[in-house]
């Protein structure tokens, strides 16, 4: 006789097409389950094969032989939880009254969605099109959206900037206050405006949510998702209250944040740099060290460490953690001349399991996993290679620290 859950497993794997999207599933045991999954339950628990990880054990789901993809450039707008969401170049785009109110795209609104309203100290940046000049807008847009700012930067397509405040912004084009003089710039001559950083808020959760990745780039933060191997979408409901949906085969990852897992990019590190003739570099934070997005071959890590040898981050445990994990690699496009060593202390003494090599642009990322139990202490080191400092750049992508 088959169990109540056999039966359950049973009747999702009938809804399985054979071409079914196949995911990497990550648990905080380091166990990576893969094939299709059949169901995702509002708690972020995921059944994979005969199995169910728990949502409290969950760390991450991730496509198979799908590279996880940049921001997208055509008209967005980006939120200060991480989102990033294409416009529907046909809905509504208005900011009036310090609220920003904008349709979602056809791809991930239900039926009969009205316009999105949300304060403008949830929004980080609205992103038109790439300014005429610029060389790499990914790179540009990921700067300007992670920079700092005491007023609005208006970018527009010709290349000027404009500092002040946005004053009021729809189909037409917007208004900005710039010192004593207020400007109408017409939405065609837009390429970006990046909000006020001083003013920004960040939801303020307890609880775990996901941040999910499409194939088009979009990124969605998610209190609860749910699906079933016989559904034809996937539903869930974003940290500002939104309704979304799309088929599960548009889904490329799925990371849970304040969950089983929290990372290093979240948490305050003491950095020391040492750089040849005196040169400090900064600690990227789900950055390089000097600004633009962290990839390794290809792919887009939205969270992560970068550094410049030779730096180190030095972080404190509180004991409860027994796991540190992170995916090693150089970034993509680096010089070929660029060599860098990755090192682990706990404790102040060097951690078994991190490779005794140095690295190249040419070699292939590692994951590498490091029992923490008990330790205080936590430093990462990018060290020098054998050319000293040439683009001896780090990046610990999804470095986290892992509860049981």
């Amino acid at each position: 006789m088959m169990s109540g859950w056999s039966i359950v497993l049973t009747a999702l794997f009938v809804g399985q097409p054979a071409d079914a999207p196949r995911f990497e599933v990550r648990n905080t045991a380091g166990v990576v389950e893969n094939g299709p999954i059949h169901g995702i339950d509002d708690g972020f628990a995921v059944q994979i094969a005969d199995k169910s990880i728990p949502g409290d054990k969950l760390v991450s789901l991730h496509r198979v032989g799908v590279v996880i993809p940049s921001a997208p450039l055509t008209p967005s707008v980006l939120l200060t939880s991480g989102d990033h969401l294409r416009l529907d170049p046909e809905g509504v785009l208005r900011l009036e009254e310090e609220t920003l109110r904008f349709d979602l795209p056809k791809s991930i609104a239900p039926p009969k969605a009205g316009p999105i309203s949300i304060r403008a100290t949830a929004v980080s940046m609205l992103w038109f099109a790439p300014p005429e000049q610029a060389d790499r807008p990914e790179e540009l847009q990921h700067r300007v959206e992670h920079g700092l700012r005491k007023l609005d930067v208006v970018g527009l397509r010709e290349g000027d900037r404009i500092e002040g405040s946005l004053l009021s912004l729809s189909a037409s084009g917007g208004q900005i206050k710039a010192g004593t003089r207020r400007m109408d710039v017409p939405l065609k001559q837009l390429s970006y405006v990046a909000f006020n950083t001083q003013w920004q808020s960040k939801p303020r959760l307890k609880r775990p949510y996901g941040h999910v990745t499409l194939e088009d780039g979009a990124r969605l933060t998610l209190a609860s998702m749910q699906w079933k191997g016989n559904d034809a979408l996937v539903t869930g409901k974003t940290l500002w209250g939104a309704e979304v949906q799309f088929p599960i085969r548009r889904l490329v990852a799925l990371h849970i944040k304040q969950g089983a897992a929290t990372y290093l990019s979240d948490l305050e590190a003491s950095v020391q740099s040492d750089g040849f003739v005196g040169v400090a570099w900064p600690l990227g934070r789900n950055a390089l060290p000097r600004g633009g997005p962290l990839l390794l071959k290809g792919e887009t890590v939205d969270f992560g460490l970068a550094a410049h040898a030779r730096t180190s981050a030095t972080y404190k445990l509180d004991g409860s953690f027994r796991t540190f994990e992170a995916w090693l690699g150089m970034p993509a496009g680096s010089d070929p001349r660029a060599r860098v060593r990755f090192r682990v202390l706990k404790d102040g003494k060097p951690a078994a399991g991190i490779p005794d090599r140095e690295w190249t642009a040419n070699d292939p990322p590692a994951w590498v996993r490091i029992d923490v139990a008990g330790s205080r202490e936590l430093t990462l080191i990018a060290d020098f290679g054998s050319f000293g400092d040439i683009a001896a750049r780090a990046i610990w992508g999804y470095a986290r620290l892992l509860r049981d």
